[in-house]
């Protein structure tokens, strides 16, 4: 696990992401609940409980990792944080129950995208805010494979189908790109 919260944390990775100023930019405050899927080693959970107090999901999959942010959330004394297991295609959280969704890296390791889509479109509320970051498709490196990378256009297309709108496309530091989409059903 040290190795891969190491990979997760590392600097060069954070300073692209800047995750507090991230959330921030994307109109995340105080009041509003957030899902992370696939939170790793809370990167985006755990700014996100420093501006709101509301209810915070973790979902992973990796025991280590669950692990890993319940030791972190202890130390932190963040009770607004529930990490869940993802066991199945269904998300572990309730209708409308969300302001912001965030799929950080997540989305080049789904099958059944549409699915997810409809698993987030669930769990969104009226007006809720679904976020992807995802590899550039021409970004340096062998992570992941170019041929796993997601193109930014098939996420629009993909999710307009089910009520999001694009508000946000934009490149965070050499590497990802970041989508915004609001549900507007």
């Amino acid at each position: 696990m040290e190795l891969t919260v190491d990979m997760l944390e590392s600097k060069e990775r954070m300073k692209e992401l800047n995750p507090l100023e991230t959330l921030k930019e994307l109109g995340f405050g105080e009041g509003m609940t957030f899902c992370d899927i696939g939170a790793g080693s809370g990167t985006f959970s755990f700014p996100a409980a420093e501006l709101s107090k509301n209810d915070i999901y973790s979902l992973e999959l990796d025991d280590d990792l669950i692990e890993f942010i319940n030791h972190r959330k202890a130390e932190k004394y963040y009770n607004h944080i529930y990490v869940r297991k993802v066991k199945s295609k269904a998300l572990p959280i309730s209708d409308d129950s969300c302001d912001l969704v965030m799929m950080a890296e997540v989305l080049h390791e789904i099958e059944d995208k549409m699915t997810m889509y409809e698993e987030i479109k669930r769990g969104l509320k009226k007006n809720g805010k679904l976020v992807i970051i995802e590899y550039l498709i021409d970004a340096e490196g062998d992570w992941p494979p170019k041929e796993y990378r997601v193109n930014p256009n098939d996420v629009k297309e993909m999710t307009k189908s089910l009520g999001f709108e694009l508000e946000v496309e934009r490149k965070l530091g050499d590497h990802y790109y970041l989508l915004s989409l609001r549900l507007v059903r």
